[in-house]
């Protein structure tokens, strides 16, 4: 797993709890290629799968959209309902008072499309709410390698959306396979228990 740390992170007062991210999938199926899907997980592996209906209990939104793949993941959350708090505000971006935004027209309700989703990440990593903590942003698939289509004709890539050069300085940026995040999760957990002992 290769890493670009932004600043080196101070240690704080903040307990954390068991690992939990927040996710973003993107269909695969050529009629959804455009949909995204936003989620929360203590396993992002097992949730993948579960997603495209190798084991049970994906959601009922994206049976009908498989297979998926999964782009990224934010963690480093305090506790659980800040990770479902940090899930809401990007699914509804439009309406979260997490976000604080100029122009709330460029977000619609309700909207699945993947160039919204990273936009609204990106938003969101650089508000001044989200950003008071220190994220982790796993990236599994290179932002720059996704073409996002806005018509037939035009292709825009997906970092006029999401550029990870202009984060704050305190969401650190790593990149890798899932595999490799799993053995890297476990230290991360065997350090978070060190922390609040």
């Amino acid at each position: 797993m290769t890493e670009k740390e932004n600043h080196q992170l101070e240690t704080t007062d903040l307990k954390y709890e068991e690992f939990y991210c927040c996710y973003l999938l993107r269909s695969l199926s050529p009629k959804y290629k455009q949909t995204s899907y936003i989620g929360s997980t203590n396993d992002p592996k097992r949730r993948l799968r579960q997603h495209n209906g190798e084991i049970a209990s994906g959601a009922k939104k994206t049976s009908n959209k498989r297979p998926w793949e999964m782009i990224l993941f934010v963690y480093g959350f305090p506790n659980h309902v800040a990770a479902l708090q940090f899930e809401w505000s990007w699914q509804n971006p439009s309406i979260t008072r997490r976000l604080q935004l100029k122009n709330r027209e460029e977000f619609k309700e309700n909207d699945d499309k993947l160039s919204t989703s990273l936009l609204a990440l990106s938003k969101m990593l650089k508000d001044k709410f989200w950003s008071r903590w220190p994220l982790h942003l796993h990236i599994l698939i290179p932002i720059e390698s996704i073409i996002l289509r806005q018509n037939k004709s035009l292709k825009i890539n997906a970092t006029n959306f999401f550029d990870t050069k202009n984060l704050s300085k305190n969401i650190r940026i790593t990149n890798g396979n899932i595999e490799d995040f799993n053995n890297y999760k476990k230290i991360l957990l065997e350090n978070l228990l060190e922390m609040n002992i």
